[in-house]
Parts: C-alpha cells; structure tokens; sequence
C-alpha cells in the first residue's frame, strides 16, 4: 500500500493521482501507473475515471468507498440522476474497475450537444487560497464541467496547457506555474452564479437510486400542464414552453452552450417534454426546470417529486402471451405472398 494523498474537498481523483506523483518524486508515467494501480494500461481520465477499486484499497478500511470516491471526487452525479437505475449501477461497476470507454458512451457524454472542455481549467484566485490552506495546488471538478466558464467567488475560468483529453493518454499532470499562468479575470453575470449554484446542489445530493424514464417522462408533463402549456386536455402547447424559455434565457447564453436550436421537431426542448426514450443533461434540465418550476426549486425537491410518481414499465407478459396466441399459417401466407 502506497502512501496515496487524502483528497481535498471537490478534488478530482485524477488530480489525487497527480499529487502522488509529485509526492513520491515520479518522473515515468509507467511508474506511476505501477505504484497506484499495478497496471500500465490505465487511461489517466479526469471526468469519470475507471480504476476505483485500486485507489479505494489504498486507504485505510472504510475510509473511502467506491461510490463515496464516485460521488465526491468525479463528475459521475451530473449523470446518475438521469440515466436509468440499471445503467447507473453498470456504469459504477465499470468505474471500479474498467470501461474501455462504455462509461462516457452509457451516459451519453459523446453525442452531449454541450461544447466540450479542451484543456483542463483553472481559477488563479482558487488556487491562491488553495496553497494558503493546504500548500499545494490541486484540480477541482467545479472547473471541468461543461457549461461552467466561471467560479462564482473569483470570475472567468483560465485554460491551462493540459489537454483535457491528451495524446499522451496515461499520464497524471497535476497544476504548476508551469502550466497554468496567473491572469486577470472576468467577471462573473447572473445566469452563471445560477448555473453554478444548481450544478454545485447537484453534486452535493446523496446517492440515491435513478428515476425511469416514465417517472421523468410524467413529470415534465405534469410540469407543462402546471405551467398552462397543454393545449387541449392533454397536448403539450410546445410554442409556450418556448417563450417561457426565451423570456428567462438569453440568447447568447443558449448559443454559448450549443442549445439555442429550437425550430426543429427532434431538438432537445421538444424532446424533454414528449416520451422520454434517452437521458437528456443536466444542463438542458435545468434550463427547462428554471423556466417552468415556480422561483425557488430545488433538486432536491424535485427529484423527490420524480421517485412519488409510479412507474410503469412494459407489460411484458401481456406482450409474450399475445405473440403466442399468433396463428402460424396465416403469417406463412402472407408471408409467401409477399415474397
């Protein structure tokens, strides 16, 4: 058992790693690679890293569980509540060990329409107080999140010369003024101090399990009728849905994040509020949430409202009787006839 770095609050577990590096005075990747996992062939992964199961055996026992590691030192809860419980379980079994990529394909992190990072981010006032605090400088998960340009305390998030997704595909950098210069910063507008605020109560929730797709799918209409957008008894009113969306959001909020394209019939608005058949982000939920939801929401509340509303799956035996009871001979004449 190596002597691996407790990780700080909101630190990456990639970040850990790379801190253990430096620690032990490391120089080869492969070494590294050695010394924490016994195995050369792990992928250095900032968002939601495989592996857990050898990070978790380096601490006393108890100390850090797999899912404690998952849900305080990864992005993996800005996906858990929106993928299927089943998916949610398989995607923590591939954590602990490996994916081979499967993890960012199951929670739909590849074809996410949000733009996405580049190179590992940074806030230069953070990283003041982090080395008042603690004496070093580590990464943190609020910086990685797609969407998210700012910190809420300091202003605009800098890139540093790490690749977020590198070449170099198992190496741990950690921070250094070597890689990240100290620069001014922006300031902080309104919809990201929200936006921040909803995502940090978002990571911050317990573990619980995922809603279905039903449940997900009964809420939005229930939200829609809640918030007079049904036209008739029971159509949703799609053109209101859009005004409200409109009225709340700017522009060149919408647009920065790749999710202004309303016009067609399959776009992602549309979508949220008819039968849910995929996982939608987290930051499409929240602007759909915060144009509707009375002022006040909370993820919390909300997610509890999801889990008291029943669910409905497939009436599977109904559909197996049915195919049954088929008559064999008139489908080999049809059949015969079409051919």
């Amino acid at each position: 058992m190596i002597n691996l770095p407790k990780p700080y609050p909101q630190e990456l577990i990639y970040s850990t790693v790379a801190r253990y590096k430096i620690r032990a005075g490391l120089i080869s990747p492969k070494q590294l690679l050695d010394d924490v996992f016994e195995d050369r062939g792990v992928v250095a992964t900032v968002d939601l890293p495989c592996h857990l199961f050898k990070i978790a055996n380096h601490y006393p026992h108890n100390r850090f569980n797999l899912n404690y590691i998952a849900y305080q030192h990864t992005l993996f809860p800005l996906y858990a509540p929106f993928i299927p419980e089943s998916r949610r379980q398989e995607c923590l079994r591939w954590m602990a060990n490996h994916s081979q990529g499967a993890i960012h394909l199951a929670i739909g992190s590849n074809a996410s329409r949000l733009p996405s990072v580049k190179y590992i981010r940074y806030c230069p006032q953070c990283f003041n107080e982090q080395f008042k605090d603690y004496g070093e400088w580590y990464w943190s998960r609020m910086w990685q999140i797609p969407g998210i340009t700012c910190c809420s305390k300091h202003g605009t998030l800098a890139d540093s010369s790490v690749e977020y997704r590198p070449n170099s595909r198992h190496d741990f950098i950690a921070p250094t003024p070597h890689n990240c210069n100290i620069n001014p910063q922006g300031s902080v507008n309104e919809d990201n101090r929200f936006l921040i605020s909803k995502i940090s109560e978002l990571l911050s929730l317990a573990e619980q399990s995922s809603p279905t797709f039903e449940q997900w799918t009964a809420f939005y209409h229930g939200l829609a009728r809640s918030s007079n957008c049904i036209r008739g008894s029971k159509h949703i009113d799609h053109l209101r849905i859009l005004e409200k969306v409109e009225n709340r959001w700017s522009l060149e909020f919408l647009e920065t994040n790749n999710l202004h394209r309303f016009n067609s019939e399959t776009g992602w608005l549309r979508g949220i509020f008819r039968k849910h058949r995929k996982s939608f982000s987290y930051l499409e939920h929240i602007i759909a949430l915060e144009a509707l939801c009375p002022k006040g929401w909370t993820w919390e509340a909300i997610l509890c409202k999801i889990h008291q509303i029943p669910s409905q799956p497939p009436d599977t035996d109904t559909h197996i009787q049915r195919t049954e009871h088929k008559d064999i001979s008139i489908l080999t004449i049809k059949r015969n006839e079409w051919v």
